[in-house]
């Protein structure tokens, strides 16, 4: 299974409702959301990939496993295309969970971890969480409101173990691109306490509604 990466252009934008010209993104996948994970290839992927830490001890658990490591060699050959690792941190956009809450999910940093092997990889946890919140596409299913990028970065801090010696540039790495919230909200963290750095986004997939929702 292999993906190239793609740009988020002036096409995909309006989608992305957050995300500006400045913002440089890419993804490999279309995440359609609405339709389940049978839909595609895709979705049954990242379904996976997100599954609950609640699911362990379940015939679950396994395919969570299986996506981690499919996507991880996915990116095995596709990271060398959008990085250079001598000048670039890798941050994961923290999860919805804080790292004390027995729900906290590392699975962006098992992926990396796979994806990274053998390059001397800088990848760091450099933003936090303090309190955990309800995951945003949760809050959508109940109907509720997504959260505004303050209240986003509100609830935002640098673990101050990680601040030394970053690179120039900072990648952000997430699994799904819906509005882009909590990509801007960790892209201003980040330049508020380092305003040299370049910033830019790297994600799994991007999220679409299925074509009969958008009519």
């Amino acid at each position: 299974m292999s993906y190239k990466p793609y740009v988020i252009d002036e096409l995909l934008r309006d989608i992305h409702c957050h995300l500006s010209s400045e913002d440089e993104c890419y993804y490999l996948m279309v995440y359609t959301s609405k339709v389940g994970f049978a839909y595609s290839n895709e979705n049954s992927l990242i379904s996976n990939f997100k599954k609950k830490l609640d699911t362990r001890g379940t015939p679950q658990w396994a395919h969570k496993g299986r996506a981690i490591q499919t996507l991880g060699n996915v990116f095995y050959d596709t990271l060398p295309l959008i990085i250079d690792f001598t000048s670039t941190t890798i941050v994961p956009i923290p999860p919805s969970k804080s790292k004390t809450d027995p729900l906290y999910d590392n699975r962006l940093n098992q992926l990396l971890e796979i994806g990274c092997r053998g390059r001397n990889a800088d990848v760091r946890n450099l933003i936090l969480i303090d309190q955990s919140v309800e995951a945003t596409h949760t809050l959508e299913e109940m109907g509720l409101r997504r959260p505004t990028i303050p209240e986003i970065k509100r609830n935002y801090r640098f673990d101050n173990d990680l601040v030394h010696n970053l690179k120039p540039t900072i990648m952000l790495f997430d699994d799904v691109l819906t509005t882009g919230a909590h990509y801007i909200a960790c892209k201003e963290v980040i330049q508020a306490g380092f305003p040299n750095a370049d910033v830019y986004g790297v994600f799994i997939a991007r999220r679409e509604l299925p074509p009969e929702i958008l009519m």
